[in-house]
């Protein structure tokens, strides 16, 4: 037998070649028969160099005698080094395209950059100050060290404080700067004609364009005077830093204490009150934008009064109160300016309360007769038509409600307009508190009464608010020593949301939001300080009532601490728009803050009160 192994013959050219070797010396031909200790010696060193493990031990004895034991070594080196080059392509592959990421993200960081100073540029010039700011603070976290960036970004965010706080005014109180404003701390511009320290806005037209503030007289006439003051400023006189004064016209000293002055859109309706001397004096001053007249509207008869006036159709409603105590009858008329009072009803009891539906159409009537014993309240929703030259008006009277309770306990009723978006007012809301059951009810004019939410009577009712959009109510109840914050939708079964705290131990002051997705609320001066309530303020609270879809809030509630309000009347502003809201700290410092306190900007000079004009 043969030794193959010693043999290794190649078979094409029949040389005899070294046991071990892998192919022919003299033609180069690997096609030739190896042994398997040949295959066997090979793939032992493999192993040893590789550590590899996964060979079967009988490889070698199991190959055929025509076997290629160079195609077996190549295999084995693919094994060995494949995965390894392999993984180096792929890795190249990957950087390569990284490379290539990165420079398609730089090229779209540019062109990004590009855009936004291209979009900054062309809101500056506009004045579209939301949209010039948004893209000059993007700029700026891109840039942090651009001076020009950031003096335009500063420019910007005074725009918008202007923008988002238009409406407002506000007075200082001494120094050099003394006087009213009627455009903002953050555009400070110079005090309205005539205002000092101690002047603040009596009525302002919606929409701007027409103030009515309170200015010191001069030498000769030292009384303080209520003026009425126009602009040509397109958006008034609120964005004004130099109003462009038409006129200034001298009003009555002071309004009546049921009534403050109401613009239409003709003109002002101005009530009075009667003068120390006892003087007659008119009743109402109506000033006509038109012709630039004023019409003096006087009494009829000895103590009759205006009750309440009506933007919509500038009209008033005129009240000759009962005279006879046994026989308390209250006689209504209905005045337009200029034409002679016409009677709309008579009714038992002494006025309480009388206010006009938005659209002028309707008017909500409160009435009161007192007994040594008993206390009768009714309320009565008059409807009302249009006076035309051929018909004059008419008035239809609907009972409400009519209470007639011991006065011990009596049943408190109170009755509302609810808001409505197209600025009519379809609905009265109803209140009701007995010594049990606490009710809430909308009557809808011209269908049926539809019951809201019912539930046990607090032993107290405090203040309540509408939403402006007309979806909610909000009110202050409670027992005694505490208090609570109930927030209701005016939908049929929605479930009152509560909130207990020690700012409503007292009766909270509540305020809506102009869009309605927010309420704020602090303490009264004066009453039980809460736990972050000081002796100089009480503290600021806003409520979101939605999650930003127009979905209600989870229950409970969770309000945002904004800051301490200093005490005292005029420390707190809600600007039309919605988005800010203006308030004086313990300091008079005034502060720009966003509803759900993001934002809180700290505006120039000690600002003596503040005013939302809506």
């Amino acid at each position: 037998m043969t030794n193959r192994a010693s043999t290794n013959r190649c078979r094409c050219c029949g040389t005899a070649n070294q046991p071990y070797a892998t192919f022919c010396l003299n033609c180069g031909e690997a096609d030739f028969a190896a042994d398997a200790a040949v295959v066997s010696y090979q793939l032992a060193a493999i192993r040893r160099r590789s550590g590899e493990t996964d060979f079967a031990a009988d490889t070698a004895v199991a190959l055929p005698d025509h076997a290629d034991p160079q195609r077996t070594l190549r295999w084995a080196g693919v094994r060995r080094w494949g995965a390894p080059i392999l993984a180096g392509v792929a890795l190249l592959g990957l950087l390569g395209g990284a490379g290539i990421e990165q420079m398609r993200r730089g090229d779209r960081a540019a062109q990004e950059r590009d855009r936004l100073a291209q979009t900054a540029q062309a809101a500056e010039a506009a004045h579209n100050w939301d949209t010039a700011f948004s893209a000059l603070s993007t700029l700026r976290r891109i840039h942090p060290a651009d001076a020009d960036l950031r003096e335009r970004q500063t420019v910007a965010q005074a725009g918008v404080l202007a923008a988002a706080l238009a409406g407002t005014v506000y007075s200082v109180a001494a120094g050099p700067e003394a006087g009213l404003y009627a455009n903002l701390p953050a555009l400070r511009g110079v005090p309205l004609p005539g205002s000092d320290g101690a002047s603040r806005p009596l009525a302002w037209q919606p929409g701007g364009g027409a103030l009515v503030y309170d200015r010191a007289g001069g030498a000769a006439n030292p009384v303080r005077e209520s003026v009425l003051a126009r602009t040509h400023a397109a958006n008034g006189l609120a964005a004004s830093t130099q109003p462009d004064l038409l006129d200034t016209t001298a009003l009555p000293p002071a309004v009546t204490p049921r009534l403050s002055g109401l613009f239409t859109p003709t003109g002002l309706l101005w009530p009075t009150h009667p003068r120390d001397d006892n003087t007659i004096d008119p009743l109402l001053v109506v000033y006509r934008f038109a012709d630039q007249t004023t019409l003096r509207v006087s009494a009829g008869a000895t103590g009759q009064y205006v009750a309440a006036l009506d933007a919509a159709q500038g009209r008033l409603l005129l009240v000759d109160p009962p005279a006879d105590p046994q026989q308390p009858i209250s006689h209504f008329g209905l005045v337009t300016p200029g034409s002679a009072p016409q009677a709309i009803g008579s009714e038992r009891g002494g006025l309480v309360a009388a206010q006009f539906a938005a659209d002028g159409r309707h008017l909500l009537v409160t009435l009161q007769e007192s007994a040594p014993t008993r206390l009768t309240q009714r309320i009565y929703l008059v409807h009302l038509s249009l006076r035309t030259a051929d018909h004059p008006a008419e008035a239809r009277w609907e009972l409400l409600r009519e209470q007639n309770d011991p006065r011990a306990t009596p049943t408190e009723v109170r009755a509302d307009f609810v808001p409505a978006a197209d600025g009519h007012s379809h609905t009265v809301l109803l209140l009701e508190r007995d010594r049990t059951t606490l009710r809430l009810t909308l009557h809808p004019m011209g269908s049926m009464e539809t019951p809201l939410w019912q539930g046990t009577a607090p032993q107290w009712l405090g203040n309540y608010t509408l939403a402006p959009d007309g979806r909610r109510l909000a009110y202050v109840s409670g027992e005694t020593g505490s208090g609570r914050l109930v927030v209701q939708r005016l939908v049929a079964g929605a479930v009152p949301q509560i909130l207990n705290g020690a700012a409503f131990r007292s009766g909270a002051l509540l305020d809506f939001a102009p869009d309605g997705r927010h309420l704020v609320y602090r303490s009264p001066a004066g009453s039980t300080p809460g736990a972050t309530d000081t002796p100089t303020g009480s503290a600021l609270y806003s409520l979101p009532l939605d999650d930003g879809d127009g979905t209600p809030a989870s229950n409970p509630l969770r309000p945002s601490y904004l800051g301490t309000v200093v005490a005292g009347p005029a420390a707190l502003a809600l600007p039309p728009r919605g988005r800010l809201l203006l308030y004086l700290d313990p300091s008079h410092t005034a502060h720009a803050v966003a509803y759900d306190g993001t934002l809180d900007v700290a505006l120039p000079g000690p600002v003596a009160s503040v005013w939302s004009l809506r």
